[in-house]
């Protein structure tokens, strides 16, 4: 998305990195991060390293930053989507979503607005086994 922004492509603001800001968690150390993200950096992947540059990366607790409060809020709403207990499931978060999200430069919201993880996940949401909500709303 940085990479791809308008404000980028104009050479209105940035360098078309992001400035990534975690969730501050108990169970997970700044070295840990470090440690995952350079393991990450040996693999093959298909992160933008010039884009995603793991020294950008700070680690706030939600209620120090707005940003962190909305990405809970989204990740929220998703997840409602494909709760654990089926009777609490409803997709309706998910959809509401969908005007907000980011698209590629040809409208597509999945690998763009919407990344889903584990690639194998992915496979399996085309392959219609899993997360019918996201074909419907988010069809490729």
């Amino acid at each position: 998305m940085c990479a791809a922004s308008r404000e980028f492509r104009e050479h209105n603001c940035g360098d078309g990195s992001a400035k990534v800001i975690f969730s501050a968690m108990p169970e997970l150390s700044r070295a840990a991060m470090a440690e995952y993200f350079t393991r990450l950096q040996s693999m093959e992947t298909s992160i933008d390293w010039s884009v995603i540059r793991p020294k950008q990366f700070e680690s706030m607790s939600p209620n120090r930053h707005a940003g962190l409060q909305m990405a809970d809020c989204v990740a929220s709403g998703f997840f409602a989507a494909e709760h654990p207990m089926k009777e609490h499931r409803t997709a309706e978060w998910a959809e509401l979503m969908k005007p907000v999200l980011f698209r590629g430069a040809r409208g597509q919201y999945r690998g763009w607005g919407l990344k889903v993880f584990p690639l194998e996940a992915e496979k399996q949401i085309t392959q219609g086994h899993r997360c019918p909500w996201v074909t419907d709303f988010y069809p490729e």
